[in-house]
């Protein structure tokens, strides 16, 4: 995984059909880098914000390591 920014997007928009899976998921994640969304839809907003929002008194899934975890787990019923 090491060598992947040293390979163009067009190669990393084929790992999706890769057997192991963090290399699947960042070809994934390349190609949803190039989908243009509608800007009339685009809200620019804080993260925290938006999940402690939605979250509060839930249950919530998070997938990564975010510097907001440990103020956002108070708000939420399950983190």
């Amino acid at each position: 995984m090491g060598r992947l920014h040293f390979k163009t997007v067009r190669e990393l928009a084929e790992l999706p059909g890769s057997n192991y899976l963090p290399e699947a998921s960042t070809g994934v994640a390349a190609i949803n880098s190039l989908i243009e969304g509608e800007r009339a839809h685009v809200l620019e907003s804080n993260a925290m914000d938006v999940l402690a929002e939605r979250g509060r008194g839930r249950a919530m899934a998070l997938v990564g390591h975010l510097p907001f975890i440990p103020p956002l787990r108070l708000l939420t019923k399950e983190l």
